[in-house]
């Protein structure tokens, strides 16, 4: 069994019995479509789409059994509205506090004051495609408690993307999730390319990566 640790799924027409996935997703629309597949399911509000629900609908939905982490979440400082990013990520770390639900994190040229929110985090925390540098791993690593969790996607295997490829082999592999990030980064074919590159990459052999990833996926929900 394979897990993917972070698609879109309700904007596709996937139907693919072999794969778990982690489907995150912004809108009650979105969570309605989801509860009719068969995934696990995330909700919260992305830092490019703030309006798509109101922190009250968020935390109506977030209080069902089905939704069992909140995100994707965090900031992008590609865009000017930095404080209004920080506001509602920090109002969504508070509600995982309140709900013991992990969250999962969207960071871009934003690594610092990511991780300075985050420090307030007391759930288990997804670094969804993560490209951040090895001191950054170090931060996370020394001063979450063993909260941070960290996900690659395809874009291990295009050229460049140095610091993934990097941060991959430096990742303690019991903190260690892959993702497709379906249909933003790549073709959910790709997955199991993923998955052969990451096990030579680590020198495992796919069983093992498959068990490994498996473990950790549900480590990383239950919170531990």
């Amino acid at each position: 069994m394979i897990y993917d640790a972070h698609i879109h799924l309700a904007e596709t027409d996937l139907n693919i019995s072999d794969i778990t996935f982690l489907s995150v997703c912004d809108s009650k629309q979105a969570y309605l479509k989801l509860k009719e597949k068969k995934c696990d399911i995330a909700i919260g509000i992305h830092p490019l789409n703030l309006n798509s629900l109101s922190f009250k609908e968020l935390e109506e939905i977030v209080k069902n059994k089905d939704i069992k982490a909140i995100g994707e979440v965090g900031l992008d400082y590609r865009y000017p509205n930095k404080d209004e990013q920080a506001s509602i990520f920090l109002k969504q770390i508070l509600l995982a506090n309140k709900y013991h639900k992990p969250l999962i994190v969207h960071s871009i040229k934003a690594s610092n004051d990511t991780y300075t929110f985050l420090k307030q985090a007391q759930v288990n925390i997804l670094l969804h495609n993560f490209e951040q540098s090895l001191e950054m791993i170090k931060t996370y690593d020394k001063n979450l408690d063993g909260k941070a969790y960290y996900s690659f996607g395809f874009n291990l295997l295009k050229e460049g993307h140095i610091k993934s490829k990097q941060a991959l082999k430096a990742v303690k592999q019991d903190r260690l999730l892959l993702e497709s990030d379906y249909p933003y980064n790549g073709d959910i074919s790709l997955l199991k390319e993923l998955y052969q590159y990451v096990a030579d990459t680590l020198n495992l052999e796919i069983d093992e990566l498959s068990s490994l990833i498996k473990e950790n996926y549900i480590n990383f929900l239950k919170g531990e």
